[in-house]
């Protein structure tokens, strides 16, 4: 018997929910993570990695691998923070500035093409089914 078999048709049906999710987004392009931590920095200005995690409602470790994957493209910069010396503000870079607009521009014209012609009340509701599986997804 194979995996798929033991699923509940609930189940089964919410697996191959979150399989079309997973490949909505081009696996070589932006991930949301990274997005998201622009994102944020671009809002907040300069952070630290908890503060971003705590902005984000994510792991600081999860964070951290995610600024430093940034920094390493070079999008990100570490500055010296005088309240923490072991915190470093996190600011982005003229190039990771340039290169978030470009990624905010390609995802709102991506977005709206896929959106064209979909019902909205029936996005949002696939958005509120989202919202449900995730809380039931965290422990309580």
């Amino acid at each position: 018997m194979s995996n798929r078999e033991r699923y509940t048709p609930a189940g089964a049906a919410l697996f191959g929910l979150l399989r079309e999710v997973e490949q909505l987004r081009d696996p070589l392009g932006p991930t949301p993570g990274r997005l998201g931590v622009l994102r944020a920095l671009q809002r907040s200005g300069p952070a630290t990695a908890s503060e971003l995690a705590r902005l984000r409602g994510t792991s600081r470790q999860a964070t951290q691998r995610i600024v430093d994957d940034l920094v390493d493209l070079g999008w990100l910069e570490r500055r010296t923070n005088p309240r923490h010396r072991r915190a470093p503000r996190l600011e982005l870079t003229v190039p990771g500035r340039a290169r978030f607009e470009a990624l905010r521009r390609q995802e709102t014209e991506e977005l709206n093409g896929l959106a064209a012609g979909l019902d909205p009340a029936a996005v949002q509701a696939a958005r509120r089914l989202l919202r449900d599986l995730r809380d039931r997804s965290v422990p309580a």
